[in-house]
């Protein structure tokens, strides 16, 4: 899986290096075929569970999710979000996950320097380390829903 969410972030890197920004898409491995999905992020949990119904019949096996995000060095205070934080960070986000539940993610911290885009270095989630990837969720709900 680990090759799969570089494979992603090398990908994602290039496109924000050559658009300025990078779309968010999901990328789904299945049995009997794979599929790539644009997204648009404006209702999270409607989107991934249209997308698990649609490509049910792929019988998925793992997704990736890529998008922009923003990241911060510590969890910002009940009823804050991470955007409200004073040390937050524009990255690339990558999270995969199995249908199994194992996950793996990455971040790659940029800014925006005028049209100059400076990357930092990828940050991997540490060994033994857990994702909460709950905007996956609705997507394996539907899906399994849908293949049966």
């Amino acid at each position: 899986m680990e090759e799969m969410v570089k494979r992603a972030r090398d990908i994602a890197i290039e496109n924000l290096k050559e658009d300025g920004y990078v779309a968010p898409v999901l990328l789904v491995e299945g049995k009997k075929g794979d599929a790539i999905v644009s997204l648009q992020l404006k209702d999270k949990e409607a989107e991934m569970r249209f997308a698990g119904k649609k490509l049910a019949h792929l019988s998925p096996t793992a997704i990736t999710l890529v998008s922009e995000a923003w990241m911060a060095k510590r969890m910002p205070p009940e009823g804050k979000k991470i955007h409200d934080m004073p040390d937050k960070q524009e990255c690339i986000s990558i999270v995969s996950q199995k249908i199994n539940g194992e996950s793996q993610c990455c971040f790659v911290p940029f800014t925006k320097v005028g049209k100059e885009i400076v990357l930092g270095e990828t940050e991997w989630l540490p060994e033994g380390g857990v994702v909460e990837a709950n905007i996956l969720k609705p997507f394996w709900e539907a899906a399994k829903k849908g293949s049966e």
